[in-house]
């Protein structure tokens, strides 16, 4: 499995949500992509992108991703209103992507649950995980940082959830 071109994965996620029927803010694909991407490595041992997420005041961002999209900030995400052309769209980015069947059912279950919820929810919810508290032990409230969130530490954090719900 090769890491994926981070721009390509965020086209992926505003189009498989415009199919649910919900729009997406840049805001909020920056978080479901930390999320796709912390699971990827969870299930396959491998980030599913190979840049790392920084730990900004208000969410985990990728800093290339916010340079590509940081003029849309918090405006809704235009896609085709044609389900149809949505998921041809689908079909062909996943192509294009070059993503396995088991990589496309994983990105399918976590925006089951994470997708519906809004950008504020998203980054109540990263604020309140130890990868994110972690790499902002340092920094104030408010305060900027672009202290990278390990990887690593994310698969463990997030395995852990896997076991503690397992024995719940």
């Amino acid at each position: 499995m090769n890491t994926i071109n981070t721009i390509d994965l965020a086209d992926l996620i505003v189009t498989k949500i415009a199919l649910a029927g919900d729009v997406s803010t840049h805001k909020k694909v920056q978080k479901l992509i930390y999320y796709v991407d912390v699971w990827h490595y969870v299930h396959f041992w491998k980030p599913l992108i190979e840049e790392s997420f920084e730990a900004w005041v208000h969410w985990p961002i990728l800093p290339s991703l916010y340079r590509e999209w940081k003029w849309l900030w918090a405006s809704n995400i235009e896609t085709h209103k044609d389900d149809l052309i949505i998921q041809e769209s689908i079909v062909v980015l996943q192509k294009r992507i070059g993503l396995s069947s088991d990589q496309v059912n994983l990105i399918d279950s976590v925006l089951w649950a994470y997708g519906s919820m809004n950008a504020m929810a998203l980054e109540m919810q990263t604020h309140n995980e130890d990868p994110w508290i972690i790499a902002r032990w340092k920094c104030g409230p408010l305060q900027n940082s672009t202290t990278p969130i390990d990887k690593e530490f994310c698969r463990k954090y997030y395995s852990s959830l896997i076991w503690k719900n397992d024995a719940e």
